[in-house]
């Protein structure tokens, strides 16, 4: 029997089109596809504009049907997109030894600090072994200048990487974890979520979402 839903849907600049597409789905009225988690949503980013829906709809074995998607944000997400890259770089800080103005951008995100952050890290991934050079490079995209997409994107991708190298049993954990930061932060973009308007968000099929 079908599973009724309620969920949250996320669509960067640069969400594919109405083609299939590996955890996205098609919603009504909307132009491209929508990914019910936001790691998925920014895999394909293009740029930190992103669209943020309230989804219903219904869950027929592994296939998703969405019979209604209220748009709930549009707009840039820079600064949220930045947080998430620190987030990313902060998870896997104990695989090198990042110096102390390193640490102190991670945790503050001190935009007088980006420049030299990135320096050390780019530093330290020249002289580090394996984990600890991939975790040293997670810190030189969250302290990148690039665009807040890609800087979040790789960072995540890279902490990822880390885990299945370095612990893969945690590797389910991580990417929970990665999705609940990311999502959390996104869903304060719109206001009713920091006033209980808004239900926390839960991704009630992470296995079709995965």
């Amino acid at each position: 029997m079908p599973t009724p839903l309620v969920f949250y849907a996320f669509a960067f600049e640069g969400a594919p089109a109405r083609t299939a597409a590996r955890g996205w789905f098609v919603a009504p009225a909307t132009p491209h596809l929508l990914a019910p988690r936001a790691r998925t949503a920014l895999g394909r980013a293009s740029s930190p504009f992103v669209e943020i829906y309230r989804c219903a709809g219904q869950l027929h074995g592994r296939d998703l049907m969405c019979d209604s998607a209220l748009l709930l944000y549009v707009g840039d997400a820079e600064l949220e997109l930045r947080w998430f890259a620190l987030y990313c770089a902060r998870s896997v800080a104990n695989r090198w030894s990042p110096s102390h103005l390193v640490t102190e951008f991670l945790i503050t995100g001190d935009p007088d600090l980006r420049a030299v952050a990135n320096q050390r890290a780019r530093a330290a991934v020249a002289v580090s072994d394996q984990i600890a050079r991939m975790a040293a490079t997670v810190a030189v995209h969250a302290s990148g200048e690039g665009s807040a997409a890609t800087c979040a994107r790789e960072a995540c991708k890279l902490a990822t990487r880390i885990a299945t190298l370095d612990a893969p049993e945690t590797l389910q954990q991580v990417q929970q974890n990665q999705e609940r930061a990311l999502s959390s932060t996104l869903l304060a973009l719109d206001g009713r979520a920091l006033t209980g308007e808004e239900p926390v968000h839960e991704t009630p099929f992470d296995e079709w979402a995965a």
